[in-house]
């Protein structure tokens, strides 16, 4: 099994992003969801507009909609209501 915290608590960008690149598309959402929830690596600082960012997450939001992981969705809802 993949140890996310391992990967997002290591500071290290590069092996998170190679190690999604080598994922699978749920794996790779999954990491994704970790790292904005917990706000590893600052993961909604970076200086994107407001929009991009929203898009971005109602896209992660979807894919959980689509798989029926609805606390996901919750935590995900509330985090787009404070950007």
């Amino acid at each position: 099994m993949i140890n996310f915290d391992d990967i997002l608590d290591s500071g290290n960008q590069d092996k998170f992003i190679n190690h999604l690149l080598m994922s699978n598309r749920e794996t790779m959402m999954n990491m994704i969801y970790k790292a904005i929830v917990e706000n590893k690596m600052g993961a909604l600082e970076a200086n994107v507009p407001r929009e991009q960012k929203i898009e971005g997450l109602n896209n992660l939001l979807s894919w959980f909609e689509s798989r029926e992981e609805y606390e996901k969705c919750g935590q995900l809802k509330n985090i787009i209501e404070k950007i």
